[in-house]
């Protein structure tokens, strides 16, 4: 086997192991299923998880399957996920409190609307200050929607 065909072997090796751990973790802090949790990590096995979780924008969940369940990390690693962890949380308390102010506003003008994907969507999660959020997305019909963007 040629160097580059042993080392396209490895990679593939390495996104399937990272792949597996990641949906391991995922199902860890979703349905706290406890199966084949790792003891520790390598730095490694850090940079390809963390990168996998951001790329996914499940970063919260997996970083707290991964303290939750004390794997050792490089100390780096676990001060990056501890620090993200509580960046995620405190995006969450912003953006809680804009559904909030939006709901306040749009009840004031009369204005019908439905919040829709990221923050109705945590509210089914474990812990709803796990999901990374952003924007809040809303829906409204077309008779309210002049009145939504003047609110």
């Amino acid at each position: 086997m040629s160097e580059s065909a042993c080392m396209n072997s490895m990679t593939r090796y390495c996104q399937t192991d990272s792949s597996d751990l990641f949906f391991v973790l995922l199902r860890n802090t979703l349905w706290e299923d406890r199966k084949q949790i790792p003891a520790e990590l390598s730095e490694a096995e850090c940079l390809r998880l963390f990168a996998m979780a951001g790329k996914q924008a499940v970063a919260g969940l997996v970083f707290n399957a991964l303290t939750d369940n004390n794997v050792k990390m490089p100390s780096q690693k676990v001060f990056e996920a501890i620090g993200l962890l509580e960046q995620i949380k405190q995006q969450n308390i912003k953006v809680s409190q804009g559904v909030c102010r939006l709901n306040e506003l749009f009840t004031k003008t009369n204005v019908a609307y439905v919040v829709v994907k990221g923050q109705a969507v945590a509210s089914y999660y474990p812990e709803q200050l796990l999901r990374q959020s952003g924007v809040i997305d809303y829906y409204c019909n077309n008779d309210n929607f002049e009145s939504s963007c003047v609110a």
